[in-house]
C-alpha cells in the first residue's frame, strides 16, 4: 500500500550515475597528519533550489578513525573539516542508508586555500500531464507527486510539483521506475501505478464528493 511521504529533492549529479550503495574508495592516499582544512559546499536540487538535510560524508582508504559527515542546513549549506587527503564523497538523505551520489575521488591538497564545493545536481527521467477538476477545467495549484524507484528497489525517492494555470505539471527523477504517480488531495483519485520514466499524459480528474461517495459504496 502506498503511503505519502514528505518529499524529499531528487538528486543526480551531473556527470555522473547514481549508485544504489556506497562503494569502497579504490586505493588512496590516507589523509596526512595536518591540520584540518575546511571544505564547505551547497546542495542544489534540479531547479536549483537548496536540498536541506542530505548528510554529506568523506571516506578514506584506510579509514578515517571518526567520521567525517556534515548536514545540509535549510539553504543547502554544509560544512566538513578534513586533513589533506584522497577521498571519497557521498551524498545521502538523512537517516537513508543508499546514497544518492557519490564522487569516488575528492582530493584535498595541503595548504590548500577553503573553496566552495558546488553539488549540483539534474534529474534524468520525466513525468508530464494534466490535472483536472470534476468539471473538467483545468485544476491549478494542486500537488502532484511522484515517487521514482532505485534499479536495485532499496531507495525510493518522492518528488513534488505544482500544476500551472493550465493544470499541466512535470516531475522529474534520476530513475525510470516510478512507483506511483498521486495527486495529494481530498478526496483522491487513483494513483497511477508502475509507469516507465519518460512517461507523458500522464492525467488526473479530480473526483466531487459525490463521486467519492459512489466508490467508496
Amino acid at each position: 500500500m502506498h503511503h505519502p511521504r514528505s518529499p524529499l529533492p531528487l538528486l543526480l549529479p551531473l556527470a555522473l550515475l547514481p549508485l544504489a550503495s556506497a562503494a569502497t574508495p579504490a586505493a588512496s592516499t590516507a589523509p596526512a597528519s595536518q591540520p584540518a582544512l575546511q571544505l564547505t559546499g551547497a546542495i542544489l536540487d534540479p531547479h536549483g533550489k537548496p536540498a536541506a538535510n542530505y548528510r554529506v560524508a568523506l571516506h578514506a582508504n584506510p579509514p578515517l578513525p571518526k567520521p567525517l559527515d556534515a548536514l545540509s542546513d535549510a539553504a543547502g549549506r554544509f560544512t566538513l573539516s578534513a586533513p589533506p587527503g584522497d577521498y571519497q564523497l557521498t551524498c545521502v538523505p538523512d537517516g537513508a542508508r543508499s546514497p544518492i551520489a557519490i564522487i569516488d575521488h575528492l582530493l584535498i591538497k595541503p595548504n590548500a586555500p577553503p573553496q566552495p564545493l558546488a553539488i549540483s545536481f539534474a534529474a534524468a527521467f520525466s513525468i508530464t500531464g494534466k490535472v483536472r477538476l470534476s468539471d473538467g477545467s483545468p485544476a491549478a495549484g494542486w500537488t502532484v507527486r511522484a515517487t521514482f524507484l532505485s534499479p536495485d528497489g532499496a531507495l525510493e525517492l518522492d518528488t513534488d510539483a505544482q500544476t500551472a494555470p493550465d493544470g499541466s505539471y512535470s516531475l522529474a527523477g534520476p530513475y525510470k521506475n516510478v512507483s506511483f504517480v498521486d495527486v495529494i488531495s481530498s478526496p483522491q483519485p487513483d494513483p497511477a501505478k508502475n509507469l516507465t520514466a519518460p512517461a507523458a499524459d500522464i492525467n488526473f480528474k479530480l473526483l466531487s464528493e459525490q463521486e467519492e461517495m459512489k466508490r467508496v459504496r
